[in-house]
């Protein structure tokens, strides 16, 4: 047997079709979002408190809560943002999840390469209903990755349409 590695002409690769993306859950993107408030502005009462206690100086005290309070402002629009854009798809042989805001990513997961799927839901997903799965790959000892952001219902449909297409 010979080994042969024949050129392919990049114009005769087949086209990419359009994929149907789904959105995650409509209160991801303002639980993550309420959520990197509520610690930005923790850290800024917190600083306040500590300031006023080893008696910083009265610039200290108004300069570096301003700083952090534009932080946390630039911080929780990024959070938003980065929750919107997050969306995945089905396919018939592999699902597909698409994240990034400055720099795209989009990670194709053969569901036949698919070995464990694990749903995982804190106590704050939990009391809004949302889940996240968790896809492994064979050979990896991590997750493949992790869709975050679904209704339990559909993280449950999801789990079991994948353990459905490896039997």
């Amino acid at each position: 047997m010979s080994f042969t590695n024949i050129a392919i002409d990049p114009a005769n690769l087949p086209t990419f079709e359009a994929v149907t993306y789904q959105p995650l859950s409509p209160v991801y993107p303002s639980l993550n979002t309420g959520i990197t408030a509520l610690v930005f502005g923790m850290t800024i009462v917190v600083f306040l408190l500590v300031a006023s206690l080893l008696n910083f100086p009265l610039w200290i005290k108004l300069t570096l809560p301003s700083i952090l309070l534009v932080i946390a402002a630039l911080m929780t629009r990024f959070t938003l943002e980065a929750a919107r854009v997050k969306r995945f798809a089905i396919r018939e042989h592999d699902i597909l999840f698409e994240s990034g805001v400055f720099w795209r990513s989009q990670t194709i997961q053969p569901l036949n390469r698919i070995q464990h799927v694990e749903i995982s839901s804190g106590p704050i997903d939990k009391r809004f209903g949302l889940a996240e799965i968790h896809l492994f790959s064979s050979g990896s000892g991590s997750a493949t990755y992790v869709i975050p952001g679904l209704p339990v219902s559909v993280a449950e449909d999801l789990r079991e349409f994948v353990l459905s297409h490896r039997r």
